[in-house]
């Protein structure tokens, strides 16, 4: 969950408006999109057991969000990505939460950015 930190590392973001210019705003939307898609098949997954589905959903979750500089997301799909792979999801629905919680912030900001 979010604290102090910064919820978006800033020189990424930096360094995508910079090189995407006009296009950023695109990437933003495109991302917001694909990782509620990904939140709720995430969620899917764990209501049904689906210990691959969980691992899967993470683990592409985790790569979208370091890429746009969501580090606190990213690592918060890690521990996900790892509960799925170890087929341990007692834990899963509250790691959910903390996901789900870390998404809205971070989509709240990036809307920000655009």
């Amino acid at each position: 969950m979010t604290d102090n930190r910064e919820v978006i590392q800033n020189e990424i973001l930096l360094e995508l408006k910079e090189i995407l210019a006009e296009e950023f705003p695109q990437l933003v939307t495109t991302y917001l999109e694909d990782a509620t898609q990904r939140i709720d098949r995430l969620q899917h997954a764990i209501a049904n057991s689906d210990a691959p589905g969980v691992k899967l959903e993470a683990h592409s979750l985790k790569g979208s969000s370091v890429n746009i500089g969501a580090n606190g997301l990213a690592d918060l799909c890690a521990k996900m990505e790892t509960q799925g792979e170890n087929c341990e999801l007692a834990q899963a629905p509250e790691l959910f939460n903390e996901i789900r919680s870390e998404f809205v912030v971070t989509e709240r900001y990036l809307h920000q950015q655009i």
